[in-house]
């Protein structure tokens, strides 16, 4: 396996630039490929006040981080090794960051004017997108949320989707479907490569409740293998906790199968031993007139957590139901 080579050793490269325009880019992992035909651009010093930076996929720069200050200390001594990606605007001169935030948070505090950038001139909306994207995730220090919304983000432009929910369909048929024989690994009009398995695992986290979304998104390192195992019980009315555990490092991957058999165990007792076949329509029609019923009264709610409770129970068994009465 041939080593990684560093970003600096890559503009050198004659064969991904060339004739002053861009060929191509290639990021830190050889696995993504990033090209960009007839895009003019150069290298320069830059003036680190005239670069705009609008939000990435990162959320924040932990500034106190382990990795952020060995990053200060190797700009204090060294200077800026790595170039950073700025778009030029031909109105008013200045620069917009594309790749590279850190790098530019770290020179600031290092007291440098100017920094080292690959200057374009001509990047569409998408082709900073996608350069982002791609460099930003692969970076170690990226929260579980901020990743999964980077794949999200990525996935649905690689494939012009609009809801979680066709993501999600998609993704599924193209790694477990039987009549399928594409590679769990995707090539996109040739810029890119990327692993549909680590795609489907992340953004399956934006098929749950908000609640646990926000959850993941204040934990600093939430396991991810636990959204695949926790998607069929995305419903269940007990989610939101069971996020909370996992949250609080009660639960991992590692016990959380253990745990869900028994909560499996307990909600199967609740069902009658001997199965009976029952004609469903009238049932149903009568669940609809009661609430029909209740519709048409003045409500009054004593205890709001008590009734949301019982609703998100309701939620729960109607989705069960259905998945009983419509999955054969």
């Amino acid at each position: 396996m041939s080593k990684k080579k560093k970003y600096e050793d890559l503009l050198k490269d004659k064969s991904l630039f060339k004739k002053n325009t861009a060929s191509g880019l290639l990021s830190k992992d050889a696995n993504y490929r990033i090209t960009f035909e007839d895009k003019k651009y150069f290298q320069d010093d830059i003036p680190i006040a005239k670069i705009n930076i609008k939000p990435q996929v990162r959320q924040k720069i932990d500034t106190d981080s382990e990795s952020y200050r060995e990053l200060v200390e190797s700009i204090r001594r060294r200077g800026v090794l790595q170039p950073i990606i700025v778009v030029k605007s031909v109105e008013n001169g200045e620069y917009e960051l594309v790749s590279g935030e850190r790098r530019v948070t770290a020179a600031k505090e290092c007291r440098y004017e100017f920094i080292p950038a690959v200057i374009f001139e001509d990047l569409t909306e998408s082709d900073i997108l996608e350069i982002q994207l791609i460099e930003n995730l692969q970076r170690e220090d990226l929260t579980t949320f901020e990743k999964a919304l980077g794949l999200k983000t990525l996935a649905e432009k690689m494939f012009k989707v609009d809801t979680i929910d066709e993501l999600i369909k998609l993704l599924s048929n193209k790694l477990f479907s039987k009549n399928n024989n594409s590679t769990s690994t995707v090539e996109v009009d040739t810029n890119y490569s990327i692993n549909l398995r680590q795609i489907y695992r992340y953004v399956l986290l934006f098929a749950f409740p908000e609640d646990c979304i926000e959850l993941v998104k204040n934990s600093s390192k939430f396991p991810v293998r636990v959204f695949d195992i926790l998607y069929k019980y995305k419903n269940h009315p007990e989610i939101t906790n069971i996020f909370k555990l996992i949250a609080e490092g009660k639960l991992n991957s590692t016990n959380l199968n253990t745990f869900l058999n028994k909560l499996d165990s307990n909600i199967n007792k609740e069902e009658p031993a001997k199965k009976k076949r029952i004609r469903i329509y009238n049932k149903l029609k009568k669940i609809d007139t009661n609430f029909d019923e209740l519709l048409k009264d003045d409500l009054i709610v004593k205890d709001k957590n008590k009734a949301e409770e019982i609703i998100k129970q309701i939620e729960y068994k109607l989705n069960r139901l259905k998945e009983k009465l419509f999955s054969k």
